[in-house]
């Protein structure tokens, strides 16, 4: 969902930050967000102790879940290509590292919600990406076999949580991470752009 539909990162990296000073501690950079696929925890740890964490925690999801709309958009062409999807049948499904009401949250927001069939969190699954368990509980969702699924995704997370479970994959540039990492971890085709991706997915090309 972030970096592929939604473009979450400056809100994250403001939320993260403003949690950070409030509790008096040294801010991140743009960089310490670029390997996709890191938890929350993950990301807070690199400056708070385990025993701030939970602390740290309530207070990222107090400011970001109140004020994501403030830098939070949707990807140019990603609205229209979903929407041409929807419109010829196609059944959706986001697999995203955020809890699960959260990203349901987040799609309701921007009108997004019911173009998809299924949403799961990490918290809506036992084993979420990079291993496979999240694309496979995806599919089942959709009443489909993985096999029978396109991963559409911005990290090395997506691809080898795709290929994984045997989905056919397409990373994308337009999040944080670069080409080389995406054809590093197996991904069939590489978008460019939205209307580059709706090629690629339209044309059959993977």
């Amino acid at each position: 969902m972030d970096g592929t539909v939604i473009d979450a990162v400056p809100s994250i990296l403001r939320s993260m930050n403003e949690t950070l000073e409030a509790m008096g501690h040294e801010t991140l950079g743009l960089d310490d967000l670029c390997g996709g696929g890191i938890s929350l925890d993950e990301v807070l740890l690199r400056r708070l102790a385990k025993e701030e964490l939970v602390e740290g925690r309530r207070i990222y999801r107090e400011i970001q879940y109140s004020t994501f709309q403030e830098d939070t958009r949707v990807f140019p062409g990603a609205r229209e290509a979903i929407t041409e999807w929807r419109r010829h049948g196609r059944k959706l499904a986001i697999f995203t590292l955020r809890k699960g009401d959260n990203a349901r949250t987040v799609l309701s927001t921007f009108d997004l919600l019911d173009m998809f069939d299924a949403i799961l969190g990490y918290d809506d699954v036992p084993a979420p990406k990079p291993a496979p368990e999240h694309v496979e509980a995806a599919a089942s969702h959709l009443h489909m076999h993985p096999s029978e699924t396109i991963v559409i995704g911005d990290n090395p997370e997506d691809i080898l949580s795709g290929k994984g479970a045997g989905a056919r994959t397409v990373g994308v540039l337009w999040g944080l991470r670069g080409r080389e990492e995406l054809e590093s971890a197996g991904a069939d085709h590489i978008a460019e752009s939205w209307e580059h991706l709706a090629r690629i997915v339209d044309e059959g090309m993977v």
